[in-house]
């Protein structure tokens, strides 16, 4: 039964992450209507994609919590875990997952997480031209999962072996 969890979990979480890049993008992305993207480099699209992040944070959560809900495997290994969500290292959100809703989601980080998830900026620009693919980021390194101390290192090493099998 461990097994077929740990599976399902691997199974859902991909989708589960890609689907939150999508909502993201479709919410960030309104703040670039009518403007002229080709005259912006790609560090400045990104720059603006995370400072549109930063003000639709309520509008995110609640987007996801009333369209969406976290399945119950990815819950139970998730839920009430502190998860810092770092952006190229420049901008770094708190996130709680609870009862397969996400609680909380801050600009802010936790002192004491359980896991980090840092996102570099090529995920991102990726993600807001519509070309993101979650294997391709990890395989290369623009998105990588750390589990902070010895047990949540332990549930992460499952997860990290199945990933390189995408």
């Amino acid at each position: 039964m461990k097994k077929f969890t740990l599976l399902l979990l691997i199974l859902i979480l991909i989708p589960l992450v890609s689907a939150n890049f999508d909502l993201m993008r479709s919410h960030s992305m309104s703040d670039f209507e009518g403007m002229d993207q080709s005259a912006l480099s790609d560090e400045e699209i990104v720059a603006l994609f995370k400072e549109a992040l930063i003000t639709q944070l309520p509008e995110i959560k609640d987007d996801f919590n009333s369209d969406s809900q976290i399945p119950s495997p990815i819950d139970y290994f998730l839920n009430e875990e502190k998860i810092n969500l770092i952006l190229d290292n420049d901008y770094k959100f708190l996130l709680i997952i609870k009862e397969g809703k996400i609680d909380t989601l801050q600009e802010s980080e936790f002192s004491d997480p359980d896991f980090n998830v840092y996102i570099n900026d090529p995920a991102l620009l990726a993600n807001i031209q519509g070309t993101f693919n979650i294997k391709e980021s990890l395989d290369n390194g623009d998105i990588t999962l750390e589990g902070v101390g010895f047990f949540n290192k332990l549930k992460l090493a499952p997860l990290k072996l199945a990933l390189k099998f995408l």
